[in-house]
């Protein structure tokens, strides 16, 4: 009946969902040679932050972008910025925070959480 019918579409959309995400995933563990460009650092924050999301549906992301772009490589950056989010969630954190500002010619990005942090007899 229509139950059945949006149950299988919301699995056909969850299927979807994650292949993406897999795709994504799988593309950042290649090893890949460095691309510098000039990098807008807003989209790279954003989907770092979109794939964090939909990898942790737990997990609320949170950016603050004051900056505007920067010499880098977009995928590489992106691929800490994920790591720093994911490491965190695993780590216990329900909400992450990234932040990016620039500081004369420097950019400063910034990845906080709500975590319950390194004991410090591990520092």
């Amino acid at each position: 009946g229509t139950d059945d019918h949006r149950a299988c579409d919301l699995i056909r959309d969850e299927i979807d969902r994650l292949d993406g995400l897999i795709a994504a995933l799988l593309t950042f563990a290649k090893p890949t040679r460095m691309s510098l460009g000039e990098t807008a650092v807003e989209p790279v924050v954003a989907r770092a932050a979109t794939l964090a999301a939909e990898a942790r549906a737990a997990l609320s992301v949170k950016t603050d972008v004051r900056a505007g772009a920067v010499r880098a490589d977009a995928d590489l950056l992106t691929q800490v910025l994920l790591g720093l989010v994911v490491n965190a969630a695993e780590a216990g954190a329900a909400t992450v925070e990234i932040r990016a500002t620039e500081e004369g010619d420097a950019l400063r990005l910034e990845v906080a959480d709500d975590g319950p942090g390194v004991a410090e007899e591990d520092v």
